[in-house]
């Protein structure tokens, strides 16, 4: 009985492999060389790609920490404005008398108001002055005739911190300026605005004459 496997079969195939393996050592050497560089080209890609990833997290990070700062920023400045106008409207409370001829027009103060805080004080300004126009009895505003401020000056600067006010709320993001809606600041201006444009001699106070604005008034933006 012949043995399965002769050894110099077997010597013959060692022979065989051997002679492939010069042959193609170069060929795999390098297919081996270049799976390596694939995996580590692929390797810096998926870092680069990582690395990227983190730097736009941290960007978007930074950009809402600015956001948020920018925001309270414009919140504080309405507080702020709030704050003047509130102040403004309780010491020139006497900027509300008016006449119409040598009669009184309109005339109310805000003294009940002093102790409540800055958003109530602004409420009840705009809610005595449309009483006040109620009373007056001129339904048509725009024919009802001349009438004269006797602070005009002091009614301008409540004037001009109504528009303060409304500037800085226009900067505030939708749901900000729906929570503040209760203050009625447009319809505050509308009001100022009837009476500013029935007082001539007022009107040019404001054309000729220097209204500190105010910023130009020590500590009232502070």
């Amino acid at each position: 009985m012949e043995p399965l496997c002769r050894f110099s079969d077997v010597l013959s195939s060692c022979a065989c492999f051997e002679g492939w393996l010069n042959r193609y050592q170069t060929l795999l050497v390098g297919l081996l060389a270049l799976t390596l560089a694939g995996f580590q080209i692929w390797i810096a890609i998926r870092q680069a790609a990582i690395s990227s990833r983190q730097t736009e997290i941290m960007n978007a990070e930074s950009e809402r920490e600015e956001t948020h700062a920018e925001r309270a920023a414009l919140e504080e400045g309405f507080n702020a404005a709030i704050e003047l106008l509130a102040s403004m409207l309780i010491n020139y409370d006497h900027a509300w008398k008016f006449k119409k001829g040598d009669a009184d027009y309109l005339s109310f103060d805000l003294k009940k108001y002093r102790e409540d805080s800055d958003r109530r004080v602004v409420i009840a300004a705009g809610q005595e002055l449309r009483e006040a126009l109620r009373q007056a009895g001129d339904t048509n505003w725009k024919v009802a005739g001349p009438i004269t401020a006797k602070y005009p000056y002091d009614f301008l600067r409540i004037r001009r911190a109504v528009q303060l006010a409304l500037d800085a709320s226009a900067k505030l993001d939708p749901q900000k300026r729906r929570l503040i809606e209760p203050l009625e600041l447009p319809r505050l201006q509308h009001d100022i605005e009837r009476l500013f444009d029935r007082d001539v001699a007022m009107q040019e106070i404001q054309a000729n004459a220097h209204i500190p604005d105010l910023n130009e008034i020590p500590g009232a933006l502070s």
